[in-house]
């Protein structure tokens, strides 16, 4: 739990999973409260897992089927029902406060030195668009696009999706935001390129 900043729930499944024994994980019926690290998200338990939702999303945002979504290299997970919880105002001690539940993407990210990091999208059902959360107490529309946790002093600066083999490539396309990324991704398939 403390090497991998994950919750004790997480941990159960990750242990059972590296000694072979999944046979020991049980799914549940009930979601339960998964934290927002990029292990946990990535590694949701199954009773709470719909891997579906990134694609259905990306799909929405593309207007094309499923099967012609460009899938990232990096990892992806769907979550079923996440939390969205505003934070108590700057000073207090109250806990933060949550909204609802809401299914998510997680887009896995990764830095040239290595480093990983997670991004989630708040999604609305089966992923058609993102969720609409309302406003804040501020009355300022809430953001359904969130970062994972930051644990201790992770740096998570230059973390990107990656499509395709950067390590191949003879040219690297840099995007700001992953539905931008993911058009360019699907304009250079072979079969949708025009060389």
């Amino acid at each position: 739990m403390k090497i991998k900043g994950i919750d004790f729930e997480t941990a159960k499944i990750c242990t059972a999973e590296l000694i072979g024994r999944s046979d020991l994980i049980r799914e549940t019926s009930g979601t339960g409260r998964l934290a927002t690290d990029t292990t946990s998200l990535l590694n949701a338990p199954a009773g709470n897992r719909n891997d579906t939702l990134p694609i259905a999303y990306l799909a929405h945002r593309l207007g094309v089927p499923l099967d012609a979504v460009p899938v990232p290299r990096t990892p992806i997970a769907g979550v079923k029902a996440l939390g969205y919880y505003d934070p108590p105002p700057q000073g207090s001690k109250t806990k933060p406060k949550l909204v609802g539940e809401f299914p998510t993407a997680v887009f896995g990210t990764v830095a040239a030195d290595g480093r990983t990091y997670a991004h989630r999208i708040y999604l609305a059902p089966g992923g058609s668009g993102k969720a609409d959360l309302g406003a804040d107490p501020t009355g300022k529309a809430r953001n359904p696009k969130k970062s994972a946790r930051v644990i201790d002093n992770d740096n998570t600066a230059g973390c990107s999706v990656v499509w395709g083999e950067p390590s191949i490539a003879s040219h690297i396309i840099l995007a700001e935001g992953i539905e931008t990324a993911a058009a360019i991704a699907l304009v250079m398939q072979p079969e949708n390129n025009c060389q």
